[in-house]
């Protein structure tokens, strides 16, 4: 099933998935196997290869050639330590919330979590606006915290106009 999993992301990226693309669709989407999971089980490399093995036994040339991409790029950069964002446990997200009016700018490593822990504190709905993934979630809540700052109403919450919701909207990641 795990293999499955990943066979399927990588043909809907049209590449072999990394370890921050892992990490975002097991925090995306429920179906998918937990991602530090994965790579608990397996270096990126052993996974690609075992996916190439899978692919070629299921005659998916597409994810073959995909995986096979990867473990020569793998193979072709100097001996250093594995996919090292994979035992970086910081990687995380910056999200933006409204609340009517309010915007929330915060740091998780689940969006699906934080998003239910706001909502259960706040009396009417909120919307997830944008996230941005990355491997420095405090520094880049701090950036747009600084920012915002002329903003600011309570805690982590910003009366925002549209285009510095639109400047936010801007960046996906940041890795």
């Amino acid at each position: 099933m795990v293999l499955t999993a990943v066979i399927g992301l990588a043909r809907r990226l049209k590449r072999f998935p990394n370890s921050s693309d892992l990490l975002f669709e097991g925090s995306n989407n429920p179906e998918f196997p937990n991602a530090k999971t994965i790579m608990q089980r397996w270096k990126m490399t052993e996974l690609a290869d075992a996916v190439r093995t899978l692919s070629e036994r299921l005659g998916d040339s597409e994810t073959t050639a995909y995986s096979d991409d990867y473990l020569a790029i793998a193979r072709s950069k100097a001996p250093v330590e594995e996919d090292e964002t994979a035992a970086n446990e910081s990687v995380g997200y910056v999200y933006m919330i409204r609340y009517g009016k309010d915007f929330k700018i915060g740091r998780t490593s689940s969006l699906t979590r934080r998003s239910r822990q706001i909502q259960i504190e706040l009396p009417e709905s909120t919307d997830l606006v944008h996230s941005i993934l990355t491997d420095d979630p405090a520094g880049i809540e701090a950036y747009w915290h600084r920012r915002f700052a002329s903003y600011r109403g309570s805690g982590e919450w910003f009366r925002l106009p549209k285009h510095e919701v639109a400047a936010f909207k801007k960046w996906t990641k940041i890795l």
